[in-house]
């Protein structure tokens, strides 16, 4: 950024200072470009560079991998990920895979990233189990995201993930998350759309403590048991839309002291209770409804500060 700054000033001092002949102005311009070129020049040597792209393993070729600055990206590839793929990368914070299709990719190959805090992949095929020993060698892994690939997880693949903050899966296929999918989790934010979930067993969201927002919206829930939410004091926001529920209670959001927006709409639920929402969680400021589960003769402000939207 110093070197930024620099050329900044240097441009206003020679924009103040001279505007006489033409040959002067060729001289500044000569001045500018060369002190253009030697501040680009620094600036590039001070990030790291890759020289992976095409290292073969086994007569087959990785294309398309590109370094900027701490970041790693792949794109539209195909090959295959080595265990030693990554053996003399220099410190790499972020890890992104776009539009891939891998003959086989070895989670490994990741785990010499000491200081990897971001993994995104989207639209991935080739990709192995996610196991909890696999997440394990993640040891400072922040943010994970997962859109529209293969990957299949265990049973309790994210229950170690200490550091873990935010986690997006979506289009993967699940169908139920389990009581020992999060355990000892830290995460603030999760988001699990569009995946076919049809259960979440009664422990499996509880032991998000820190959690602060919670996406489930586009899949196939068709029951929440009374436990699924309890105990989640810090939950500010609760996406539970384009589902298949046809009931909710509401009494059983009560301990959600901190929730302040519920969107439940494009349900199967015949009537929204708003007043029983509204009493047993106060701090509630808005919910999203369909307008047919309304009841009838409902004022959107009637209710103090819960702010009531029909769609």
């Amino acid at each position: 950024m110093q070197l930024f700054e620099d050329y900044k000033n240097t441009s206003k001092i020679v924009e103040i200072c001279v505007k006489p002949s033409f040959r002067t102005n060729l001289t500044l311009l000569f001045f500018i470009c060369f002190i253009s070129t030697t501040l680009a020049a620094e600036f590039n040597k001070s990030l790291p560079t890759l020289s992976i792209a095409y290292k073969k393993f086994k007569d087959e070729e990785i294309l398309d991998v590109d370094q900027y600055g701490h970041d790693i990206y792949i794109e539209n590839s195909s090959g295959v990920i080595h265990e030693e793929t990554f053996l003399d990368v220099p410190r790499i914070l972020r890890f992104m895979v776009y539009n891939c299709r891998f003959a086989s990719f070895d989670w490994t190959s990741l785990f010499r990233m000491s200081y990897l805090e971001s993994i995104d992949l989207y639209d991935v095929r080739g990709l192995p189990v996610l196991t909890n020993s696999v997440m394990l060698g993640f040891k400072s892994l922040k943010s994970m995201s997962i859109y529209d690939s293969d990957v299949t997880f265990q049973h309790d693949t994210f229950r170690r993930l200490k550091q873990l903050e935010y986690l997006s899966i979506s289009k993967v296929d699940v169908t139920i998350l389990g009581n020992e999918v999060f355990t000892g989790s830290r995460l603030r934010e999760l988001y699990w759309t569009e995946s076919g979930i049809t259960k979440i067993d009664k422990n499996c969201l509880s032991t998000l403590k820190n959690v602060r927002i919670i996406n489930l919206s586009g899949n196939k829930i068709e029951y929440l048991q009374p436990e699924t939410f309890v105990g989640l004091k810090n939950l500010e926001r609760l996406y539970l839309n384009r589902n298949r529920l046809a009931t909710v209670n509401f009494r059983h959001f009560a301990s959600l002291s901190s929730l302040t927006y519920l969107d439940v709409s494009k349900n199967r639920i015949p009537t929204v209770d708003v007043e029983e929402v509204w009493r047993s969680v106060p701090s509630l400021t808005r919910i999203i409804m369909d307008s047919r589960s309304a009841p009838t003769g409902l004022k959107k402000d009637a209710f103090d500060s819960l702010q009531v939207m029909l769609i």
